[in-house]
């Protein structure tokens, strides 16, 4: 069973969904980082559209109400060009059979 789900974050004319967190929160630039102590420079990067390190995308996520799943997804979509971002949900680990063990 297939349990997705598609998201459309909130954007300023279309583009940069980061950027428009932030400002839909009233933070600015310079406090953002101060709270994920990550540089300013990470924030205008990535409100730009650049990649930044998992570690610090890791940082920003919760100040921006976010998970790092959807923070990646929204940094790196799935679906290219169509401005929207699908979840997908991680499937659960299969458990090796021991036959010498009788596990069935």
């Amino acid at each position: 069973m297939n349990k997705s789900v598609t998201v459309d974050p909130p954007t300023l004319g279309g583009e940069f969904p980061f950027r428009a967190l932030r400002v839909q929160f009233g933070i600015s630039q310079r406090e953002l980082a101060r709270r994920a102590e990550v540089g300013e420079c990470t924030i205008r990067r990535l409100e730009r559209g650049e990649t930044i390190g998992l570690p610090m995308l890791r940082r920003l996520a919760p100040h921006l109400e976010l998970t790092f799943g959807q923070a990646l997804a929204i940094m790196v979509p799935l679906e290219e060009g169509a401005g929207r971002y699908v979840f997908e949900p991680t499937p659960a680990p299969t458990t090796a059979r021991n036959p010498a063990r009788g596990d069935r």
